[in-house]
């Protein structure tokens, strides 16, 4: 879907968004996992991050992350989901 938000880097460079688009995600695997329908903002530029998961993302997942860690557990009908980065 097109969007008319102005994006603003972590330079303070002002980047106009592509478009939003709305895409199912699946955040960690085997029986403690979680799925969500999430919408991204899309960008034409190069970035360190692919997708980056905003508060109320991280809100509906009930999810608590430790950057330290570079771990995010969330809550599953399955027991504790942990995510961790790389």
């Amino acid at each position: 879907m097109p969007i008319q938000t102005p994006l603003y880097r972590f330079v303070g460079e002002c980047v106009q968004a592509a478009g939003l688009i709305c895409l199912m995600i699946t955040i960690s695997d085997g029986p403690e996992k979680d799925t969500r329908m999430v919408e991204f903002i899309v960008i034409d530029k190069p970035l360190v991050y692919n997708a980056i998961l905003l508060k109320p993302t991280l809100n509906a997942l009930k999810a608590v992350v430790s950057t330290y860690y570079l771990a995010m557990k969330f809550p599953t009908p399955n027991g504790v989901g942990i995510f961790r980065g790389n």
